[in-house]
């Protein structure tokens, strides 16, 4: 089961800044690797996105992104590959 919402407002021609926010709940666990495989996990997140027109098609892009879980299931690292905290930050920077 999830959720999500998204804003979007385009200030100027080239210029539109997004919010969304995203819900979702793993009830068998079979989707989301935590601690404790089969055991239930509720998943959010919340996303900033900057998107600038350049020239001609040409877009750029920067976007942060929090991800929340009740749950241990971010940053996973070897041995064992077990997932060490329940939040990820992230910032994405992207042209095409």
């Amino acid at each position: 089961m999830g959720y999500a919402g998204y804003i979007a407002y385009d200030w100027l021609e080239q210029l539109r800044t997004a919010i969304r926010g995203e819900y979702f709940r793993d009830a068998d666990g079979a989707r989301a690797l935590a601690v404790a495989p089969g055991s239930p996990v509720s998943l959010w997140e919340i996303t900033a996105t900057v998107q600038y027109k350049i020239w001609r098609g040409l877009v750029g892009r920067v976007e942060y992104r929090h991800d929340q879980a009740d749950e241990k299931v971010f940053k996973i690292r070897r041995p064992g590959l077990v997932p060490t905290g329940d939040s990820q930050d992230t910032i994405t920077l992207a042209l095409y």
